[in-house]
């Protein structure tokens, strides 16, 4: 199974995350919130700059 942390907010967090073998997170610590202007623009950008590869954070290498 694969997991998601939600609501990461510092890098203590993302150690032990880390630890538990957790696949995936996100949160402020990695980004702060868009407002819906800012996500719109976001979207947009993301779709005329298409990656093949997984795009996820990926917390373990």
């Amino acid at each position: 199974m694969t997991v998601v942390a939600e609501g990461v907010e510092t890098a203590e967090q993302l150690a032990c995350l880390n630890r538990l073998g957790c696949d995936y997170g996100q949160g402020y610590f990695f980004a702060e919130p868009l407002d819906s202007q800012q996500a719109t623009e976001l979207i947009l950008n993301a779709r005329s700059h298409r990656s093949t590869t997984n795009t996820y954070l990926k917390l373990l290498d």
